[in-house]
């Protein structure tokens, strides 16, 4: 999920993805909630105080109302909050710099124009653990990073299913290779092309699949400089 607008401070984009657990019985349900949660409590903070003013503490005050959201709507519909439960990543880039959090699996990986780096190092003593945020220590195991003025020149976030593929975990690093050919479909020789079909095309691609067996769940975005 995604949301992008004009705030008073100039252009912003918000990308946000969750990964139900599997053991959950509404755990898309709880994705979807989670994520609709997180944009808008995200797209609210910035409408009233401008991308700047964004904190830790108040992205840490965003998913603390998410999984609130979560939680009363699982409530709502009669199942307990850890039928609904999910990962949480999100990102926050705006001309000011960018904001990024995650809560459980999954992997963000950015650029700042020298090279890819994971925002959050994975706990090789949690490889088979994961956190999710309708969980009741939610908010002590959330990560967040601000970067002030520094501008991330490309983003993916990607569930834990496409982890074996774009992260070596033994190195703690992206697999720079296969992070670049899936970033490479928004590359200007794609402009006017359907990149959802080349997406899928390489999501679906025997190479992939025989690394994973997981849902694979991707978000990429590339930041544009003017001519």
């Amino acid at each position: 999920m995604h949301s992008h607008f004009d705030a008073m401070d100039g252009p912003v984009l918000i990308m946000a993805l969750a990964d139900g657990a599997g053991s959950a019985s509404h755990s898309a349900d709880g994705a979807r909630a989670g994520c609709s949660a997180a944009v808008h409590g995200a797209m609210m903070f910035i409408q009233q105080y401008g991308a700047r003013s964004i904190t830790a503490d108040a992205v840490r005050q965003i998913f603390r109302d998410a999984r609130e959201e979560v939680r009363r709507q699982a409530n709502e519909t009669g199942c307990r909050p850890r039928d609904w439960a999910s990962t949480l990543l999100i990102v926050v880039m705006s001309g000011q710099g960018a904001a990024v959090a995650q809560i459980g699996d999954g992997s963000i990986v950015i650029d700042f124009g020298e090279g890819f780096e994971l925002a959050f190092l994975p706990d090789q003593d949690m490889l088979n653990v994961t956190n999710f945020l309708v969980d009741e220590d939610a908010m002590d195991v959330v990560q967040v990073r601000i970067f002030d003025d520094i501008q991330p020149q490309r983003v993916l976030l990607t569930s834990d299913g496409l982890m074996p593929v774009l992260i070596d975990v033994r190195k703690s690093a992206p697999h720079t290779p296969a992070v670049e050919r899936f970033l490479s479909v928004l590359d200007d020789r794609y402009v006017g092309s359907d990149t959802s079909e080349l997406l899928e095309s390489l999501l679906s691609h025997e190479q992939v699949n025989a690394r994973t067996d997981d849902d694979k769940s991707i978000i990429m975005a590339a930041r544009i400089l003017a001519s």
